[in-house]
């Protein structure tokens, strides 16, 4: 198996409103373009990825799974590596797990 040294373009096709956005118009000058505010490319951001799946990997290695839902609070097992994805405070936001996390009083 033969690497690139660059990574593909990649583009998003919207069905809703048939547009393509991408951050580069390299290979899809009709695209919409949005590139990262912060100049961040796809290849920092996988970078970012994996630092962030390695964190969560060693942890469910170790046996600890964290449920940020209402009523818990971080901890020190809670914060991603420097170089890792940053995470929104917003604890119920996707919680899947309600069964296991309580109904709440008036359930």
């Amino acid at each position: 198996m033969t690497k690139s040294p660059q990574w593909p373009p990649q583009a998003y096709f919207v069905i809703e409103d048939a547009q393509v956005l991408t951050q580069d118009d390299g290979a899809f000058p009709a695209a919409v373009l949005y590139p990262a505010d912060n100049g961040e490319t796809t290849k920092d951001l996988w970078r970012r990825f994996e630092a962030t799946w390695k964190w969560r990997r060693a942890q469910l290695d170790t046996g600890l799974i964290e449920v940020p839902v209402e009523g818990t609070e971080p901890d020190e097992n809670s914060e991603p590596p420097e170089s890792g994805l940053e995470f929104e405070d917003e604890y119920n936001r996707f919680n899947d797990y309600p069964v296991l996390t309580g109904w709440g009083e008036d359930a």
